[in-house]
């Protein structure tokens, strides 16, 4: 019954302009990075050929972390998309499988996304055959960078994401909060990596890295130009290591969201924790029945004035209290917290935490909020 799920899902994330916009402006990204220098993405080409086999793997492992926050909204809505729909208890009575349910529509997603990113590599391919780029920063073309790119990097990394957003998507019910998951996440691998970087043990660093772009970097740092415009480094050491971890977590991911799963309504069945709430003793009593005569309201600017304060006051208590926004402000104090700890150098000269210093790395560290 997966493939049933697999080919509806399909067909339905096929049919959205959301997914060939977003790989058009993707693959229009990759087309400036590979045709100017004008477009940077993950760094700039170097003295070496704009199609060499290392710079098109870098810009494929770039774009999976680029794509993670356009990714949310073809992997875990699949699965919320059900339940925001109203259709999930209609889907849920029928004879059916969770396993089939979750395989199939993430298997779905994930050849979608997969579209993506060969639009990403034909925005490549195009950029590095334009007229305006000099013929001597050209190379002979290959295929086998895209494979291996997709083989190493873009397939991998995909399968990591999506069954981590498959995970919150199932476990929350919420496209909210899976965002404020994926941004959690990101921060936390930006802070890593941060850290990271005076950590002495290499395989410590290269293992941290979900992405598997520091293995990359360790296993080709020493490249010379010749090696770095015809040669890959060997599916071996770090990017070996690294790749059977992640893999091996979005696996034990997947296993979780399928244990985790409930096929029912978020406040159906049995709680976890505590006893079920019935309606009943959730609805509040009813008040005694009391007489009294309605009195005329007076509408003046006062009476204008004070409903602007309740409405400003009610709204702020519900934001301040939410959950998504305690847990971006935690995010944001812990980006500030490894930022200010990092920033005790300027070009190796020590520098004191002055008001300047602290404002800037504290204007920093909320950037997330922005995207």
């Amino acid at each position: 019954m997966w493939l049933e799920f697999f080919r509806f899902d399909l067909r339905y994330q096929l049919r959205q302009p959301l997914l060939w916009l977003s790989g058009f402006i993707f693959a229009l990204m990759a087309f400036g990075a590979a045709s100017s220098d004008a477009v940077v993405v993950g760094g700039a080409v170097g003295n070496v050929y704009r199609n060499a086999p290392m710079v098109i793997v870098q810009f494929l492992g770039v774009f999976t972390v680029i794509a993670m926050f356009i990714v949310t909204i073809f992997m875990a809505g699949s699965v919320l998309r059900d339940t925001e729909l109203g259709i999930a208890d209609m889907i849920f009575a029928t004879p059916m499988r969770k396993r089939d349910y979750l395989f199939g529509r993430f298997a779905a997603g994930l050849v979608a996304c997969l579209a993506i990113f060969v639009l990403v590599a034909l925005g490549i391919m195009l950029g590095t055959v334009m007229p305006w780029v000099d013929v001597a920063r050209i190379g002979p073309f290959s295929i086998t960078p895209y494979l291996w790119g997709f083989a190493v990097f873009v397939i991998p990394n995909l399968l990591l994401i999506g069954a981590f957003l498959v995970l919150l998507a199932a476990t929350t019910r919420s496209m909210l909060l899976v965002y404020v998951g994926v941004i959690v996440f990101f921060v936390l691998w930006s802070v890593a990596g941060v850290f990271s970087r005076d950590i002495s043990n290499e395989w410590l660093v290269v293992l941290m890295d979900p992405f598997g772009l520091r293995a990359f970097g360790r296993m080709t740092r020493y490249f010379s130009t010749a090696e770095a415009n015809s040669a890959l480094p060997a599916f071996s050491g770090f990017i070996l290591a690294n790749r059977a971890l992640w893999s091996g977590v979005a696996l034990a991911l997947l296993g979780l969201t399928l244990l985790l799963f409930k096929p029912q309504r978020p406040d159906s069945g049995k709680r976890r924790w505590g006893r079920k709430t019935t309606l009943a003793s959730a609805l509040p009593a009813a008040p005694a029945q009391r007489s009294y005569r309605p009195r005329q309201p007076s509408i003046d600017s006062a009476t204008a004035w004070r409903q602007c304060w309740k409405l400003l006051r009610f709204d702020a208590v519900g934001v301040f209290r939410s959950v998504p926004f305690l847990v971006m402000l935690l995010v944001g104090v812990a980006n500030f917290i490894g930022g200010a700890s990092m920033g005790g150098q300027m070009y190796g000269t020590q520098i004191y935490p002055v008001t300047r210093m602290m404002l800037e790395t504290l204007s920093g560290s909320f950037s997330f909020m922005w995207c």
